[in-house]
């Protein structure tokens, strides 16, 4: 055992100091900084079925996976991927802020596949609230997904303008 570690504080400022120090940690006083972070959701989805060009598909299960990297309310980046069991087709992720006051719409993926990956640059803010990536199928290119288009599932986070709170 080193030598430091025999005696135990004996001073009362040495005492209050410690005290202080280990308030301040509970408390995280830390210096206010904007830092970006980074964080991730996996949703799971259970059976489903959808018809596409005429044929009932049915799909067992799945997931999505919806990351965001931000530093409150400046999102750097925003991306998503599924995997499923069955394929799905003609995908679209669309990505709402703000508790759907903001929409981006994804690329379209055309045809027929068991995994998609979405992800985009925004460099910019974006409104306070719940940031999903949503997954469609049977969807067209475009502002609006088409008639007939089926949401899979979504996964959302919230972003919040004060530090540490977005996730």
């Amino acid at each position: 055992m080193l030598a430091y570690f025999k005696k135990p504080l004996q001073s009362k400022k040495a005492k209050t100091l410690a005290a202080i120090a280990l308030v301040l940690t509970i408390v995280g006083a830390t210096p206010t900084t904007t830092l970006a972070a980074q964080t991730t959701g996996t949703t799971y989805w259970s059976a489903f079925s959808y018809s596409y060009k005429g044929l009932a598909i049915p799909i067992p299960k799945g997931q999505l996976v919806h990351i965001i990297n931000a530093s409150q309310d400046y999102v750097m980046w925003d991306g998503a991927d599924f995997a499923s069991a069955a394929p799905l087709c003609e995908t679209m992720m669309v990505f709402t802020y703000g508790n759907g006051t903001k929409t981006i719409t994804g690329d379209l993926h055309k045809g027929c596949s068991l995994g998609g990956v979405w992800k985009y640059a925004l460099n910019k803010k974006m409104p306070e609230g719940k940031a999903c990536a949503e997954l469609w199928v049977n969807a067209t290119y475009g502002a609006n997904v088409a008639k007939g288009a089926k949401m899979v599932t979504k996964q959302c986070h919230t972003i919040h303008t004060k530090p540490n709170l977005w996730w």
